[in-house]
């Protein structure tokens, strides 16, 4: 849904900024503009940047490989979470009750059910919930364990045979005769005596170990191999772990058919497919950037830091395009690269550097925001927008006033024009 209606705000946009802003732009009041003396004049700041770029583009090229290296070590350390307790401050209400009441008086809060089918009044399948139960209890962060097993055995205990499991189904049925109705029997086994719960309670605990735990128990349930019954894991536990491959899948899905959808439509716009391999440097940077930051940080993949890298690529790709645009411009136009560098950064640029600025400070509000999701994803987009800025700005030019000598690829005609001359 984000994604959708995401793409549907940027085509509305775009219909109004090229029918709705012309014609409120030709309504206004028309004041004549001053020509200078030398219109084509550039500014102080782009010269002395594109100077810079041009006598520093080895060095700009070397810091960024550096801050890549050492951004791609972070990335292992991004860590999947899909506890919503996370979502909250540590100092809010929820997450007190949490911690000092759930945890501490009840063992946890995220539910562990497992599914029995067999003949419940079984000793045998009775055993089998047991083995299963002592299992459990094994597992470090598995809390209170229960079934109907341990009702079975206190009531066994109860009539002098002992804390065990009966071993005749007549003496089972007797004893259920004195809990039958009870509503804790009904939450336990369904009506007919054909499917039990096992229920218990897992404790806070990162998303890999969670997983962990559920291959562990899938593990001891395909060990067991339970001929009189059968057993299915339900609960939170597992819809989390569905929930986090579901994340890292989508992620690098979304990431490969983004990144190959913009190769190539960069490339079709440059005629070469080296040319749409630098368009992509900006975006490469940032979402190197924008993970090992995250590994670094603790900021973990959720489902809303899983947004930042579709949204960072948008806003790279915008960038890049932006100014490779504008840079074969102002070479067709007979410019050499280090004037055509300055004339596109005395102009698009510019416009780079405002909207860096306006979006990131607009971003930087969501700091301010009482869920923890939205403070991540206001700073990461922050960030994000620093990153493809810079990126576009210095280390874009750097590359191509290095490759450009060598390759032509930025000065070369269209692919639309060569496709022209080839068929007149």
């Amino acid at each position: 849904q984000f994604g959708v209606f995401t793409a549907l705000g940027v085509f509305f946009a775009l219909i109004t900024s090229t029918t709705l802003v012309p014609v409120l732009l030709s309504l206004l009041k028309k004041n004549p503009v001053p020509k200078s003396e030398n219109p084509t004049s550039d500014s102080p700041f782009s010269t002395k940047i594109s100077n810079w770029i041009s006598l520093r583009k080895n060095l700009i090229i070397a810091a960024s490989l550096l801050i890549t290296v050492i951004s791609i070590a972070g990335i292992p350390r991004v860590q999947r979470k899909v506890d919503i307790l996370d979502y909250f401050k540590p100092d809010s209400s929820i997450r007190l009750t949490e911690e000092r009441i759930m945890k501490e008086k009840f063992g946890g809060s995220i539910p562990l059910q497992i599914l029995v089918k067999g003949e419940i009044e079984d000793p045998a399948v009775l055993t089998e919930m047991k083995k299963v139960q002592d299992f459990l209890k094994s597992l470090e962060h598995v809390s209170n364990p229960f079934s109907i097993v341990d009702l079975i055995m206190e009531l066994n205990a109860a009539m002098g045979e002992g804390q065990q499991i009966p071993d005749l189904t007549e003496k089972v049925s007797n004893l259920w005769f004195f809990i039958e109705g009870e509503e804790i029997v009904s939450q336990l086994v369904n009506s007919d005596k054909s499917e039990a719960l096992i229920q218990a309670t897992i404790v806070y605990a990162p998303m890999d170990e969670i997983t962990g735990l559920v291959d562990q128990i899938e593990d001891f349930i395909l060990k067991l191999d339970s001929p009189v019954c059968t057993f299915a894991q339900t609960g939170m536990h597992s819809i989390y772990k569905n929930l986090d491959n579901s994340l890292l899948q989508s992620q690098l899905q979304s990431l490969l058919l983004s990144l190959g959808l913009i190769l190539a439509m960069v490339a079709i716009l440059l005629g070469s497919l080296v040319g749409g391999l630098i368009g992509l440097i900006p975006i490469v940077f940032t979402l190197i950037i924008i993970f090992g930051f995250m590994g670094y940080s603790g900021i973990p993949l959720d489902i809303a830091t899983v947004l930042v890298a579709s949204t960072s690529i948008g806003i790279g790709i915008d960038y890049a395009i932006h100014f490779i645009n504008r840079f074969r411009q102002e070479l067709r136009s007979g410019k050499n690269s280090s004037d055509a560098l300055r004339q596109t950064l005395q102009t698009t640029g510019k416009g780079i550097l405002i909207n860096v600025i306006t979006v990131t400070g607009g971003f930087l509000v969501f700091l301010l925001a009482d869920l923890v999701p939205l403070q991540r994803f206001g700073a990461l987009i922050a960030l994000t927008m620093v990153s493809s800025g810079s990126a576009s700005i210095f280390i874009l030019p750097a590359i191509i006033l290095t490759l450009e000598k060598r390759t032509r690829i930025f000065s070369a005609p269209r692919l639309s024009s060569t496709i022209k001359k080839g068929i007149n």
